[in-house]
């Protein structure tokens, strides 16, 4: 009989069926939460593109692990060369198009930051009555401590925010563009008597946030 049984034993030890079926659970549950979520953002929905909307992610994410760990799985159990060749070339692409797009990305850099503002500036138009957008935008105002896509003026494309807008938050930004931990000094008063400073005024071509500081946006704070 000779060793003809050792590939087989050795497939048999190092099968990664287990490892691939939990990414095919994964895969089955990001796909479930983002058909979930896509569902809710349905109903409340403003924005007119899917580039802003993390459910759109969450399916194409889950759709392509879910492909993916299920060919793999197929293929192990089943010792399918076929099967295994077609899991190797997917993945393979699957790369390719990462770093493909990551190269397109660098070299049309200018159109990408153009593309990434004007997603923006569409969501800020629709910023309380997208609580979709709304979280997004507030995690990375306060992560990043920036405010706007390019800088603070985009925050004038809102209608509340607008300087000519009648209500309080004219000419003014969201909170999550404010420095939190400052404090509005007052003559002779005692420090647990200051008043905190969140307010943030557009005006004299330039923005300040809480007593100092230039606030960019996003794009601008990452070097963009």
């Amino acid at each position: 009989m000779g060793l003809a049984w050792f590939p087989r034993q050795l497939s048999l030890q190092l099968n990664p069926a287990p490892s691939l079926s939990v990414s095919l659970l994964i895969g089955t549950l990001v796909l479930s939460v983002g058909i979930y979520a896509e569902v809710e953002r349905q109903k409340y929905k403003t924005l007119e593109s899917a580039f802003l909307a993390p459910a759109i992610i969450l399916i194409l994410l889950g759709v392509i692990m879910f492909i993916v760990s299920f060919i793999g799985v197929v293929a192990s159990l089943r010792d399918n060369l076929c099967l295994l060749q077609a899991f190797m070339y997917i993945l393979g692409i699957c790369l390719i198009i990462e770093l493909t797009g990551g190269v397109v990305a660098l070299i049309f850099r200018n159109q990408t930051i153009d593309f990434l503002n004007n997603n923006i500036r569409r969501g800020i138009k629709n910023y309380y009555d997208d609580l979709d957008f709304k979280n997004i935008m507030d995690f990375v105002q306060k992560e990043f401590k920036c405010c706007g896509g390019e800088d603070y003026q985009d925050w004038s494309k809102n209608q509340y925010h607008d300087c000519n807008a009648p209500g309080p938050l004219a000419c003014g930004v969201p909170y999550t563009c404010c420095i939190r931990n400052t404090v509005f000094p007052i003559p002779g008063a005692t420090p647990a008597g200051q008043i905190p400073f969140l307010s943030f005024r557009m005006g004299g071509g330039e923005g300040w946030a809480a007593g100092g500081g230039h606030c960019p946006g996003f794009l601008g704070l990452k070097g963009y």
